[in-house]
């Protein structure tokens, strides 16, 4: 049986189903046969083998596909690609908002077809949020509405992690290391680098050399400090230091230092993540609660209580581990409150942010391919002309780098999509395509099968064939 899943499904079920009807031919024919399909490596093979069970895998793979992407072209180059096309709609509405130019924002909005569920909000440091460019288009989204922000919710942890270095209360820095605050945190050789180089720097730009680990998906089991222990104990290249990994385990570890640093601080022993973001976040930028949200389990909270890009709908949330990589849910205005604290200096310096928004080095590929993705900061991508935060699926977040030293007014932007609609089309067109063509072609196998047009090779005659290729 083929490996691969439905291939080798498909196959076995069509054999077993006709049992002995199965055509057998002279063992010469069932060797070149047999070659022929031993020859085909690859599920979806290139060459033409005559067995139905091969076809079937080809076809119940690239059918399925070719229907999704025709029937859904802009959800799959536009908006799941969403960091990619973000850039250079930013660079006009930022153009725009440089010049207050607010009608020419909304224009820009409502033409892009890809932003059809989305809410757009630009500003800059003279300008509070709203009061400029705002546009709202859809039937899911308005700048109330609590949605996923996925992926760009690392610049909102990025940025709680810099508020607690400047705490005076909390004893953090950024070359405080892992092993300073997690007690079973040991390395043998004093020249390991997850004890000698790994800090709060080098895991904020994502090059401290860990790799992903299961313990960081949604809904896993565990403590969060259990986790980080899990990821300094996994297999570990010395050599990994300092290349740019995209992953959610080194903003999880220095998420928990910040915690623990501030659990030692006299009345906060018994605080979570969420006490750090009513404290660093919340409170600074004047974010209150929104009135649109879903159920009783995701109310109107800036919070980190998404473990997906719908909201949930039980309560698999675990408090204890947040999603500080991409579980941040909040509302467009809510967010755009967070964007004008952060680059006004009322959440961090200005020095602080500056810090973050530095390039710490390449991405290397496929994320080099891009410009606006070439390099890495601190919970931030790093382009030639803004710094961003895409969430695929979510918020798309920028900040315009100033174009000369006397530029003292910075520009930001977001466009936030709430995609739960297409999401639903991709499972609608997967299954209703797939499952007919699933039925056609395992009723085209067994007819095969049943005209002797399927050769499956007999044990005997093959073990024959072989003593007689000896002779």
């Amino acid at each position: 049986m083929q490996r691969g899943g439905v291939v080798g499904v498909f196959g076995y079920v069509a054999v077993k189903s006709v049992g002995n009807q199965v055509v057998r031919q002279d063992p010469m024919s069932t060797s070149t046969m047999r070659s022929r399909v031993k020859r085909c490596k690859n599920p979806c093979c290139k060459t033409r083998p005559r067995a139905a069970a091969v076809s079937t895998c080809c076809l119940v793979f690239l059918l399925p596909l070719a229907l999704v992407l025709a029937l859904t072209p802009d959800l799959w180059f536009v908006r799941v690609l969403g960091g990619s096309f973000g850039p250079g709609f930013a660079k006009s509405v930022s153009s725009a908002a440089r010049k207050s130019d607010w009608e020419h924002v909304e224009k820009q909005h409502r033409s892009r077809f890809w932003l059809e569920e989305s809410v757009i909000i630009v500003g800059n440091t003279d300008t509070p949020p709203l009061t400029g460019a705002f546009s709202s288009r859809g039937s899911i989204v308005n700048v109330d509405r609590k949605m996923a922000v996925a992926s760009a919710s690392k610049i909102v942890s990025a940025a709680i992690i810099y508020a607690a270095i400047e705490d005076v209360n909390v004893e953090l820095q950024l070359d405080t290391k892992p092993a300073d605050v997690f007690p079973l945190w040991s390395c043998e050789s004093t020249d390991d680098v997850r004890c000698k180089s790994v800090d709060i720097d080098t895991l904020l730009a994502f090059r401290d050399g860990f790799g992903p680990h299961e313990c960081t998906l949604d809904n896993a089991a565990g403590s969060w400090e259990d986790c980080v222990m899990k990821i300094f104990e996994a297999k570990y290249s010395q050599q990994d230091f300092d290349k740019f990994s995209y992953h959610a385990g080194h903003i999880l570890i220095a998420g928990m230092m910040a915690l623990k640093r501030n659990k030692e601080v006299v009345g906060r022993e018994n605080e979570e993540w969420q006490d750090l973001v009513e404290r660093y976040i919340i409170s600074p930028s004047g974010i209150a609660p929104s009135p649109a949200w879903t159920n009783d389990f995701n109310t109107g909270t800036f919070d980190y209580t998404y473990t997906g890009f719908d909201p949930v709908t039980s309560n698999p949330y675990n408090p204890e581990f947040p999603g500080l990589s991409g579980g941040l849910g909040c509302s467009p205005r809510q967010f755009a409150n967070f964007m004008f604290s952060l680059v006004s200096g009322a959440i961090i310096s200005k020095e602080s942010l500056e810090s973050m928004m530095r390039s710490r080095g390449s991405t290397g590929s496929p994320f080099d391919m891009l410009d606006d993705m070439s390099s890495y900061g601190q919970g931030v991508w790093v382009g030639p002309t803004r710094t961003h935060s895409a969430g695929v699926l979510g918020f798309f977040p920028w900040i315009e780098n100033p174009k000369s030293e006397e530029e003292t007014t910075q520009v930001w932007g977001l466009v936030a999509m709430d995609n739960r609609k297409y999401w639903r089309y991709i499972e609608v067109y997967v299954w209703s395509s797939a499952f007919p063509v699933l039925f056609v072609l395992l009723f085209l196998s067994l007819r095969k099968l049943r005209t002797g047009r399927l050769l499956i090779p007999n044990n005997n005659e093959s073990s024959e064939q072989s003593r007689n290729n000896q002779i």
